[in-house]
Order: structure tokens, then sequence, then C-alpha cells
């Protein structure tokens, strides 16, 4: 799809995004937001996954011209899951993967806003905080927090499968950089945020509850794996008085 199979021209589109609410907009600008904020007001956030596609189909061409390639790994079951269900939607396996882990990041940024939060604030703080080798050393423990999911097990013995599609490159930045603040790997990030919309935005009846629960697991690790997280970067940063008042860990 071109511009011209949506708007007539550029004023057109400029229109669309001058007299249409941010919270009702899908072009890449605002999905850029929602994959990097949270923004709970947006429609798409508890949109079903069909709706939230064709609403970025109509878009296309607004802002995604420069794309770049992303690899990443999805354990051999999930994968077959993936492509399953591309197909029962009749999407090409690529798009339907890429668009439903931005749909699983709008969501993952709203019900772990403060988990991310507490993360960011607190990794900014124990930087500008280096002083000393002591300060330097409680930095560096930051590294020894990770959170791995495994997706990429097993991928030279063929029990995991590539992805190498082509993204905007604001997508490919923003895994790069939400990856990096959470201590986990883009694989680990793209494993997690295609099963969080699989659970969240493809309807009951579409797939099997037992492949739906194989799924949840997924989830649940992250839901675990990320509390954990900011609770011991949070505990790196209050080992000091002298980086302020103590955040408030997550619950």
């Amino acid at each position: 799809m071109t511009k011209k199979d949506f708007f007539e021209s550029e004023t057109d589109y400029d229109t669309y995004v001058e007299h249409t609410p941010l919270e009702a907009r899908f072009d890449p600008l605002t999905i850029e937001l929602l994959v990097t904020e949270a923004f709970p007001k947006h429609e798409a956030y508890g949109m079903q996954f069909a709706d939230y596609y064709r609403e970025r189909k109509r878009m296309s061409g607004y802002g995604d011209a420069e794309t770049s390639r992303i690899t990443f790994y999805f354990p051999k079951y999930i994968s077959n899951v993936a492509i399953d269900l591309s197909s029962i939607n009749k999407i090409a396996a690529h798009p339907f993967i890429v668009a439903m882990c931005e749909l699983g990041l709008i969501h993952a940024q709203v019900d772990y806003a403060d988990d991310f939060a507490i993360v960011k604030d607190a990794r900014i703080k124990i930087f500008n905080a280096i002083n000393s080798d002591e300060s330097q050393n409680r930095y560096m423990q930051l590294e020894k927090q990770t959170i791995d999911l495994g997706s990429a097990t097993g991928h030279r013995a063929g029990r995991a499968k590539m992805f190498s599609p082509a993204v905007p490159n604001w997508f490919h930045n923003a895994a790069i950089e939400i990856s990096g603040r959470l201590n986990m790997s883009v694989t680990d990030l793209m494993y997690f945020s295609w099963c969080y919309a699989a659970t969240r935005c493809i309807p009951d009846g579409s797939m099997p509850m037992y492949v739906r629960n194989d799924i949840e697991k997924v989830t649940k690790a992250f839901d675990y794996e990320i509390r954990q997280y900011s609770n011991r970067v949070s505990d790196i940063y209050s080992q000091s008085e002298k980086y302020g008042i103590p955040i408030q860990t997550a619950t």
C-alpha cells in the first residue's frame, strides 16, 4: 500500500494527524510512541490483533520507508504456532510476527509501566553517581542482573527457528533500547512481546487452549523475572545514601 492508497495527498495525511485525536491515531510516529512509552488511553491498548493490524495496514507507507533487519529466535514449537496463526489470519509470517510484537510491547509498556520506570530511573541515578571505585562497582553489578527467557536455546541444534524480518528503523532502535535497559537479549524481548500479544490480543477460540496455556508460561516467566529484576536494581540503587531518596520497589 502506498500513500495514495489511503490519502490522495500529503495534505490529506497532515489533516488526518491534525484532526484525529492522538489516542485514535495509528500512523507510525504514534505507534513508535506507544511501543516506547505507556499510553493506556490509546485505542490500541486492549485491541484485538485483527483490528490493530487493519488500522496499521491503512497507515503503511507513512514513516516506515527506512528499514533494517532484526534477527531473533523463537523455540521451534512457538515458531510453528506463530506461522500457523499467521496462516489463519491470512498474513505473511514476518509481517504477522512483527505486528504482534508491536502490539505486545504496547500492552507491556502499560501493564509493566511501574517496573519499567523503576528500572530506568534507578539505572540513570546509579550511573550519574559514579565517583569512586565502589560506586563504579555498584554500577557494574547491573550487568549481573538479567532477564533470560531462553528463546534462542538450542538454535544450533535446530531447536529454535531464526527470523530476520525487515522492520522500520524506529522499531529496531526501540527493541535495542528496551532490551538493553532490561538486560535481556533482543531475541528474548521479541519472544516475550509476541507471546504477550498472543495471550492478550488473540481471541479465545482462535487457537487451542492447550497452546494458549503453553504461551502463558512464557509471559508468567517474564512477569516473575521483571519483578525480580526491578527489585534487584532498586536494591543496588539504595545501597548507598549518596544516591538520594531510594525509589519505591515493585510489588
